[in-house]
């Protein structure tokens, strides 16, 4: 709608249709929108695949991870057994002072506990 107003009168005349120019604006802006719209949804999928990309990379190197501890704890433990197969008196000895220790620790806390 188009409102004019003469400069000798304060009369308005209103017009019920948008002149050619508000037209040209309205379809420029509709236009502008539209590629903007499209600019963001190519833009978000770029990001999604750039998103699932880093994913996939992070998972391999979880995995890889994943096997090296698995295969240094296997290592670890197999070494140990067979240290303990080596020096099993050794190891007796240290668990029982583990043992002894903790015991003795035990004791020691729960006389503690009673004296308060």
């Amino acid at each position: 709608m188009t409102t004019t107003s003469s400069p000798t009168s304060m009369q308005s005349t209103v017009t019920p249709y948008p002149s050619a120019e508000q037209r040209d604006s309205n379809t420029r802006f509709k236009e502008q929108a539209k590629m903007t719209t499209q600019d963001v949804f190519a833009m978000g999928e770029r990001v999604k695949d750039s998103a699932e990309e880093k994913l996939g990379h992070l998972k391999e190197t979880a995995t890889e991870y994943l096997a090296q501890g698995q295969k240094k704890a296997k290592e670890v433990r197999i070494s140990i057994q067979e240290s303990i197969r080596a020096n099993p008196l050794t190891y007796v000895l240290i668990a029982a002072g583990v043992g002894l220790a903790l015991g003795v620790s035990a004791c020691v806390t729960r006389d503690f506990a009673r004296a308060k």
